[in-house]
């Protein structure tokens, strides 16, 4: 019963390797929750989720800055919906402003969707855009 024969596999024949499921399973998002206040820069892999303050940047896959979530600082992500306050510039593939989104700085995307009722002070920019833009900082209105 307890022998050991030639088909017993041992412990070194065994390898494990990592298992990379972040694009097929991105995992559950990280939440910084209404009452609860961050001061400092924010990295992550995966999914943020704010409803509450942050007070430094943010680098990102995917953002949800929640209705009560405010954000001061720049935010950089693949794809980002804001519904709650954001002072600071977004960089981001996809960006969505819902109806109750208060942005004050400049958006740089892909690809822009405003819900009506949603406030914006800043220039919105495509990336493409900006990579055929002159390094001079001054805002030029595009020839036509």
């Amino acid at each position: 019963m307890f022998s050991k024969s030639k088909d017993d596999i041992k412990i070194d024949d065994i390898k494990i390797s990592p298992v990379n499921n972040s694009k097929k399973n991105p995992g559950i998002p990280s939440i910084i929750s209404s009452g609860l206040t961050i001061v400092g820069n924010l990295s992550s892999e995966g999914e943020l989720q704010i409803d509450g303050k942050v007070e430094g940047d943010i680098k990102c896959t995917k953002i949800v800055i929640g209705a009560s979530g405010s954000v001061k600082g720049a935010v950089e992500a693949d794809d980002a919906k804001i519904h709650g306050t954001l002072t600071g510039k977004v960089l981001a593939k996809v960006v969505l402003l819902g109806a109750s989104a208060r942005v004050i700085g400049d958006v740089t995307h892909e690809s822009l969707a405003v819900e009506p009722g949603a406030y914006i002070e800043g220039h919105c920019m495509r990336i493409d855009r900006v990579k055929d833009a002159p390094k001079d900082s001054s805002f030029k209105e595009p020839k036509r």
